[in-house]
């Protein structure tokens, strides 16, 4: 009988204190935020001077804030994806909003399943990425490739040679949306109200201003 009821005990004890996994969980995601401030310096650092990814160079100091290692995965990122690579920092500044909401709520912020939102981002990155090549190409900035990056450039060609500038601009901006409002959960309907709503309020303040000026200007 005492065997057996410390084999209860033994089960019914939890392998990991509920403040223990908790304080974890916190840890993972200042970890997703230090990666996320990494790469905002990295990006934001970018210098064509520093040895990189797409090319080598014989420099005789560093000039990313994020050292090599920085100037390495910004390169990289910028290659491919233009400007629109910070929309990896737009994902991992969410997914610690969402994690740390996540602790603080008793209910999820967000019952979807990850792969949805992940598919959401990936469009909305690949959407934005070709929209930069096929109408800001002419941008005169500090690129290791050019506005949109590899992918961009090559969707965009595709895009523009079977729908034209006009057509593919369209489109894209219509994915653009639809991306952002899978991988957000954002709806445009309820964004539309809410800036509705805003410009009825701001029209009432003003005309309220007025009317009060021509108030005080009659006497």
């Amino acid at each position: 009988m005492r065997m057996g009821a410390r084999m209860v005990d033994r089960g019914s004890s939890s392998p990991l204190p509920e403040k223990i996994g908790t304080l974890l969980q916190e840890s993972r995601w200042l970890a997703v935020g230090a990666v996320a401030l990494f790469l905002t310096m990295a990006l934001w650092g970018f210098n064509k001077e520093d040895a990189s990814w797409s090319h080598a160079v014989v420099a005789s100091g560093m000039h990313n804030p994020a050292g090599r290692a920085g100037a390495w995965v910004a390169d990289l990122l910028l290659y491919i994806f233009g400007f629109s690579a910070w929309w990896w920092i737009v994902l991992l500044g969410m997914s610690v909003w969402w994690g740390f909401h996540k602790l603080n709520s008793a209910e999820t912020p967000d019952r979807r399943p990850l792969f949805i939102a992940l598919a959401g981002f990936v469009i909305l990155l690949v959407a934005s990425s070709a929209l930069e090549a096929l109408r800001f190409y002419t941008l005169n900035v500090e690129l290791p490739l050019s506005p949109g990056g590899m992918l961009g450039i090559e969707i965009s060609r595709f895009l523009a040679s079977q729908f034209g500038y006009i057509g593919s601009t369209l489109f894209l901006l219509i994915l653009m949306a639809a991306g952002w409002s899978i991988f957000s959960g954002m709806s445009w309907l309820w964004a539309f109200e809410r800036l509705g709503a805003l410009l009825e309020t701001l029209a009432g303040f003003l005309y309220g201003r007025v009317d009060a000026w021509r108030d005080r200007k009659i006497g």
